[in-house]
């Protein structure tokens, strides 16, 4: 039944279907729940789909809190997840408090009936409310999530052991500087066996520091957490240097025979190598005696390791041999070659399978 109002009050029908006592669909009834006239010491979650209305129902919400619980729009936290979402929250909020004031001061004849749905009385108090919720609208707590975070850790920087002012970065505009003040303080100006090793990197490797920069960054916007998959570099070395070292021995043994070439080039050209991996065979045989040359000539393991890196030793250590011999050749593979040839090429295969089980193996990458 419809009242006349004989008061100052004006009654302002509220819109929300979330305040409806009755659920339209009747299938919903026993999902619906009561958000706003039911205890308000709980919590509360409405669920629904984009532009079905979610800024519209939590402005009522907040219509609802400021009128009904008479709480201060200022102690009512909002908190959304986007700078636009956060200024349309802003911009409904006031329109919608200005359209209740209007309301009140027109004092219209539509707004003098009581309607038979949920409505607000508005009354003197309330329409004071309305207008100190107006003067006092910019310090209404509206944030995004991080703009929230940020304002907390500001006030509470002390107990946070923060600086008192700060300032939200961009990440993309701060790592160029962070990246190269690290590279610059922990690895150019250290001497441990990583910065050593990223040395032999910025010598040898392919593209620059800025590609490494770059290649990191495009990482970071990665999801999930970035673990490189890297051995203990120290421990590989302490245990590569006893291999190597086992290797450039046997290597040295052979070379003091003075013979006309290197007597592995010699034992190698004299074996019955498969035709379709001979010629990478003997390439990588040419990388290896290489290397092994430099460590004669006194190059240290660290400036060694990244061509070492790049050698398939599988290749030497194993070779593939056909089963028969021919004109000029004398072995069928490397397991008859002389005994120093042997130790030599056992040396290799050890230095492999090291390589191997920290993934380092030139084998491995192709």
């Amino acid at each position: 039944m419809i009242q006349k109002n004989n008061s100052l009050s004006v009654y302002i029908p509220k819109q929300s279907e979330l305040f409806e006592i009755e659920p339209q669909n009747s299938a919903e009834k026993d999902k619906q729940v009561d958000v706003f006239n039911g205890k308000h010491d709980r919590y509360a979650v409405i669920e629904a789909s984009a532009g079905t209305g979610k800024t519209f129902a939590l402005v009522e919400l907040v219509l609802e809190l400021v009128l009904e619980q008479e709480i201060p729009l200022k102690s009512i936290l909002l908190v959304t997840f986007t700078e636009k979402a956060t200024a349309e929250l802003r911009l409904r909020l006031r329109t919608k408090l200005r359209e209740l004031l209007e309301a009140c001061e027109k004092n219209s004849a539509s707004f003098q009936t009581i309607p038979e749905g949920p409505f607000w009385e508005i009354n003197s108090v309330r329409k004071k409310q309305l207008k100190a919720a107006l003067l006092d609208f910019d310090s209404v707590p509206v944030y995004t999530i991080h703009g929230f975070c940020k304002r907390v850790l500001r006030e509470f920087a002390f107990e946070n052991r923060q600086l008192f002012e700060q300032q939200l970065c961009d990440t993309n505009l701060l790592f160029p500087e962070v990246f190269r003040r690290y590279i610059r303080r922990e690895l150019l100006s250290r001497n441990t066996p990583v910065s050593q090793l990223f040395a032999l990197y910025v010598k040898h490797a392919e593209g620059n520091l800025d590609t490494l920069e770059s290649d990191i960054n495009v990482l970071l916007s990665k999801d999930g957490k970035f673990i490189p998959l890297l051995p203990q570099f120290d421990i590989f070395l302490k245990e590569f240097k006893k291999t190597w070292n086992t290797l450039t021995s046997c290597d040295l043994s052979l070379r003091k025979k003075n013979a006309a070439q290197h007597p592995i080039r010699t034992a190698f050209e004299s074996t019955a190598l498969s035709g379709g991996s001979k010629n990478k065979t003997l390439r990588n045989l040419e990388l290896l005696l290489e290397a092994l040359g430099e460590a004669h000539s006194g190059t240290t393991i660290l400036e060694n390791l990244l061509g070492i890196f790049q050698i398939e030793l599988e290749t030497v250590a194993k070779p593939k041999c056909r089963k028969t011999l021919t004109s000029g050749e004398q072995w069928l593979s490397t397991e008859e070659f002389p005994e120093q040839e042997r130790k030599w090429i056992a040396a290799v295969e050890d230095c492999e399978k090291l390589l191997q089980s920290y993934n380092f193996s030139g084998s491995a990458k192709k």
